[in-house]
């Protein structure tokens, strides 16, 4: 392989007249293959081709003054050249001299006309011209809106093997239409041709249906295989897919610092999810440096475009001064914004500052208020905390029904505190009717959660034996768990047992 000798051939060839070695040398000095780089001259010799009839030279000459890139873009000198080539035949110049009529690119904009020339290069098979021919009849552009016809155009591009048409069938299979209702099995074989000819958002599509798995059975495998090609080609949807799915292990080995690469690249992109997750990643130290202050930079990223959890986050961090001055104002601020979007966690935290005071006057009746709405949501901690103020009957009248109704309702949720102070209720008969089976099952849930009270409250149901046999030694065992987190009233009771011996086995 010489490009030198490859250009001195043509150099030869092009000097007794012959277009088509003239094309290719204008190619070699446009490109610089075989000699510098001299646009000026490969512009002259495309011309002197273009002049002696040389159809490929005339399209090319069409491309460049569409273009503009290496000659002063001129709409009119590419349509003249466009017409020349296609005198001759050529399919890619008819169609883009209908790509002209429809963009009124150097014309007055001409649907009809337009479509009349794409059907002059659709009858040489030229698969682009059958697909505008069908979004033309899809949009109603020139011709009536006609979807049956508009699918058959497609589908006449698509079977060319055209990507973008194989796309745009599996699209419109995949959501349906109009006249056209959905259908998987269509629109998967039509998007896997698509992604087989390395169509990015084919390939796109096919990675999110697998990894969600509601319209196509979950296969965490085709997901990570095609979010990967796509990843590859820079789509941020991809790259945000496949990060997860590193995070989680779905479909591969787990991996955190491949998993915040790919969240950085989409991230970089401006992708909000994928801005929101990085922020994570610093934020906790998954997969990278933890970096509080850089996990802020790009919470505000995605936060400037009023994505909700990332308002959240902010709002956590300044109440916290993670990363950023502590500042229950600003905390505050960002509670708001979030909360205003209905995020639940968002509206808890504003009802939390509310009820402390914090950064705003205190305010039961107002954190009652953002309570119950959060609540309503189905936030345990929500649910938890208004049943605190109902029972205490802070910024309400004390309703001991309610709090019961929902410390059950947050309790149901795995909520390990709601269980405790239930099952306290049942212990105690307050509320409801005494119930130590109930009492039992519930600390039970919440000790094996890891809460120290409710491991307490278990060790002294078995030392005292109340709904179950005494226990010294069980009861021994309990407290211990419970002292093993610094829980003093476990020490204490643990103390008094090994101060006077277990006194039942």
């Amino acid at each position: 392989q010489s490009d030198l000798k490859a250009f001195l051939m043509f150099e030869c060839a092009a000097a007794q007249g012959y277009t088509p070695a003239m094309n290719s040398l204008a190619a070699m000095y446009e490109i610089g293959a075989g000699v510098e780089k001299d646009i000026p001259k490969a512009i002259d010799l495309y011309t002197k081709a273009a002049e002696l009839g040389d159809k490929s030279a005339q399209h090319t000459l069409g491309l460049l003054y569409e273009q503009g890139e290496l000659v002063q873009q001129n709409y009119e000198s590419s349509m003249y050249w466009y017409e020349k080539a296609a005198e001759q035949g050529v399919p890619e110049s008819i169609h883009n001299i209908a790509r002209l009529y429809a963009r009124g690119l150097g014309v007055e904009c001409d649907y009809k006309k337009a479509m009349e020339t794409y059907l002059k290069a659709a009858a040489k098979s030229f698969a682009l011209s059958e697909y505008c021919i069908g979004t033309l009849y899809y949009d109603g552009l020139g011709v009536e809106i006609d979807e049956t016809i508009a699918y058959e155009w497609f589908e006449k591009a698509a079977e060319h093997n055209l990507p973008v048409a194989q796309f745009k069938l599996g699209s419109l299979y995949l959501n349906g239409s109009v006249r056209q209702d959905k259908d998987i099995e269509k629109a998967l074989h039509w998007l896997t041709k698509a992604a087989a000819n390395e169509h990015c958002l084919a390939q796109e599509t096919l990675g999110s249906l697998y990894i969600k798995g509601s319209e196509v059975e979950l296969n965490y495998e085709k997901a990570f295989y095609y979010n990967s090609l796509s990843a590859t080609q820079g789509s941020y949807i991809a790259q945000h897919n496949l990060a997860y799915q590193f995070a989680f292990a779905l479909g591969c080995e787990k991996d955190l610092v491949i998993a915040a690469e790919w969240y950085r690249r989409a991230a970089e992109q401006g992708f909000h999810l994928s801005q929101h997750q990085l922020g994570l990643c610093y934020l906790l130290g998954n997969g990278i440096e933890k970096d509080p202050v850089v996990a802020v930079e790009w919470f505000q990223k995605a936060a400037a475009q009023d994505y909700a959890s990332s308002q959240h986050s902010l709002g956590k961090c300044y109440a916290d001064g993670c990363g950023v001055e502590q500042s229950y104002t600003l905390a505050v601020t960002w509670y708001k914004l979030s909360a205003a979007q209905g995020l639940p966690e968002a509206i808890h935290n504003l009802g939390r500052m509310y009820y402390q005071g914090l950064g705003v006057e205190q305010d039961y009746k107002k954190a009652l208020e953002l309570y119950q709405q959060s609540a309503a949501q189905g936030l345990a901690a929500s649910q938890h905390n208004l049943a605190l103020m109902y029972e205490s009957g802070q910024g309400t009248e004390k309703d001991q029904t309610k709090a019961i109704e929902l410390y059950s309702k947050a309790a149901a949720q795995g909520h390990s505190l709601s269980a405790n102070n239930l099952a306290l209720r049942y212990e105690n008969g307050e509320g409801v009717a005494q119930d130590y089976g109930k009492a039992i099952a519930l600390y039970t849930v919440a000790a094996e959660s890891g809460l120290a009270v409710a491991q307490f409250n278990i060790g002294r149901l078995y030392e005292y034996g109340k709904g179950v046999p005494a226990s010294d030694y069980t009861a021994a065992d309990w407290y211990q768990r419970a002292a093993d987190q610094g829980y003093a009233r476990a020490m204490y009771n643990l103390a008094l047992i090994y101060f006077y011996g277990p006194r039942v086995p």
